[in-house]
């Protein structure tokens, strides 16, 4: 958001700045922020399905993952491990009740780890959200 001209030559308060974010303004403008699918991933092998780049501040609704078959999906942000969750039925979801603020310089991947019975799977992944 642009800072008003008419503080512009003088230090600005909160109070000058109009504008916010809401959940109904969030819930509302939900979409698919970023989605992926690699192929051919090697057994036990922790591979990045889909990256969200330090490119401004976002908020997180939900992270779909689904693969081929079943894997060990781990969420990490700034490259430290926060939330993992396991498949039963090839798919699982991250569900955030609450909007998960991601700071502008913040980076969010989704990794899949699998242990088989293939040598090698495909796995896809969506991270839907809101962006302002």
């Amino acid at each position: 958001m642009p800072i008003p001209t008419y503080i512009e030559g003088r230090v600005a308060s909160l109070a000058d700045i109009s504008g916010t974010v809401t959940i109904d303004t969030i819930l509302t403008n939900n979409t698919v922020l970023y989605s992926a699918e690699a192929t051919s991933i090697s057994q036990d092998t922790e591979t990045t399905i889909v990256t969200a780049p330090s490119n401004g501040e976002k908020y997180i609704t939900k992270i779909i993952c689904t693969g081929v078959v079943n894997a060990r999906w781990d969420i990490y942000i700034d490259s430290v491990l926060k939330m993992t969750k396991r498949t039963t039925d090839r798919t699982v979801d991250f569900d955030f009740s609450t909007p998960l603020k991601i700071a502008a310089a913040s980076v969010v991947d989704v990794k899949a780890t699998h242990h088989g019975p293939d040598l090698t799977a495909d796995f896809q992944a969506s991270i839907l959200g809101y962006a302002p």
